[in-house]
């Protein structure tokens, strides 16, 4: 492989690399930060299904149903529907630990009442404690904050859900993942054309020194001086060159008087 294409690979291969890694690296701390913001909006998305259901009245078990005042939750979907309205997302009501009413969707697209809660949200409720964070609802990742739910003697009777699908979340944040790797491979063609260029004229230059120098070793053109106008290494190279050829020619013409190249 000629010196031009080996520069011009590993200049390419060492800013592709640079860029992929401080691109994984940007993606990654932005990943963190959207998600931070992703369980903060859950929170304030649970304050307001506090506040829906609170102005409803206090909850209660009456009759193995979960009421609020006389608004009886079980399978009555307005609540929860009209918070995902207003703030997106899904959001469920539990009788202990069985979604009565959703909008969280089964495979089928129907409502998921009747199935259960499970996993960690499950083990911070049974602990009288919340939960925020990543969770997978039959099988899907979501993004989620879970409360449970109080009686006025403060027992566990309920829990309240909200949250959002981490796919839908992160529709943007993908979109980004594909600009950036568009512009890393944007960048590397760029550079490769910068380098290939400069690269071209470095060996045009180091190719003509070359034939001089072969000319000059075969004591031709002694009389013909190496002239640069640069001031970098291959410049003095030439006046290295060039000094060689005056040297030869002197001493030819010591050896040989009357001689001329």
């Amino acid at each position: 492989m000629k010196i031009r294409n080996k520069t011009v690979l590993s200049g390419a291969i060492s800013v592709v690399v640079s860029v992929i890694v401080t691109t994984l690296v940007i993606l990654s701390l932005m990943r963190a930060e959207l998600t931070r913001q992703a369980i903060e909006y859950q929170n304030a998305k649970l304050r307001m299904l506090h506040e829906l259901l609170r102005q409803k009245g206090e909850p209660e078990v009456v009759d193995g149903k979960l009421q609020f005042g006389n608004y009886v939750a079980n399978w009555n979907h307005e609540v929860v529907d009209k918070l995902t309205a207003l703030a997106g997302g899904t959001a469920t009501i539990f009788l202990r630990d069985t979604r009565i009413a959703t909008n969280v969707r089964k495979e089928d697209g129907s409502r998921a009442v009747g199935t259960t809660l499970v996993g960690p949200p499950r083990d911070a409720i049974n602990q009288g404690k919340p939960y925020r964070g990543e969770a997978d609802i039959l099988g899907v990742p979501y993004f989620t904050a879970y409360d449970p739910l109080l009686d006025a003697q403060g027992r566990t009777i309920g829990v309240l859900y909200v949250g959002v699908k981490q796919e839908d979340f992160f529709q943007s944040f993908r979109h980004l993942v594909l600009v950036a790797g568009g512009v890393a491979v944007l960048m590397a063609l760029v550079f490769g054309l910068v380098v290939s260029y400069a690269t071209g004229r470095l060996i045009r230059r180091l190719s003509g020194l070359a034939k001089a120098a072969d000319a000059v070793s075969m004591g031709e053109e002694l009389d013909t001086p190496l002239t640069t106008t640069s001031q970098d290494e291959v410049a003095e190279l030439a006046k290295s060159i060039d000094r060689l050829r005056q040297s030869m020619r002197e001493a030819l013409r010591r050896l040989k008087p009357g001689w001329t190249a």
